[in-house]
């Protein structure tokens, strides 16, 4: 697993490309409680392009566990972490919030029939991906914290739509901008055990999200 900008941006180009006619049309595609989720052929706009972020945070890892560990029962020193074992979010991260203000602007500008900003979905994508608290790795589990920037601009990626530019150059700015976000996000291991050997730190591990 690892964060991968190109299938984002050929993904958001697809969508761009066949939502042309109504690109930000908020049409209902939720499904009724009890029925199974709408196939993708009837999702809005929104909903399309916040699934294909998503696909994205999937990706989510970072640096493994550093320091040595200590062995809980026997308290003798125990195998030391392997930063080069990657670990990764417990559960995946997802944009939800992100999620619910893209289509509430989404929304807006379908309504008003003119231009929005998209610059409050800096600080919901910001806090989804500091919901990365729990991780793991091929070897073992642990708990951290999670630090990303406010600094997502969509709206540079809109700009370009409205300046006249192609869907590709509106979705390579718009991967780009969640990318720089992504990638600027650290993630600090606070505690983490392998089998029965728990870390020692002070360096647990971790790093910028990749």
């Amino acid at each position: 697993m690892a964060l991968d900008k190109a299938t984002l941006k050929s993904d958001l180009e697809t969508i761009f490309n066949e939502q042309a006619d109504v690109p930000v049309h908020p049409h209902t595609d939720a499904s009724a409680e009890g029925e199974e989720p709408p196939p993708e052929e009837s999702k809005s706009f929104a909903t399309l392009v916040c699934d294909a972020v998503d696909k994205y945070l999937a990706g989510i890892e970072c640096a493994g566990y550093a320091g040595a560990t200590v062995n809980s029962t026997t308290s003798l020193a125990g195998d030391d972490g392997d930063p080069t074992q990657k670990i990764e979010p417990v559960p995946p991260v997802t944009a939800d919030k992100f999620r619910t203000e893209f289509k509430a602007r989404c929304q807006s500008h379908y309504d008003s029939h003119a231009a929005q900003s998209f610059s409050s979905c800096a600080a919901e994508l910001q806090a989804d991906l500091q919901t990365f608290t729990a991780n793991k790795s091929s070897a073992g589990t642990g708990t951290g914290t999670t630090t990303a920037p406010n600094t997502l601009d969509l709206d540079a990626a809109f700009d370009k739509g409205i300046a006249g530019e192609s869907h590709s150059a509106v979705a390579q700015e718009f991967a780009d901008q969640i990318h720089a976000v992504t990638t600027a996000t650290s993630h600090k291991v606070n505690a983490f055990t392998v089998g029965t050997d728990a870390g020692v730190g002070p360096d647990f591990g971790g790093g910028n999200l990749e």
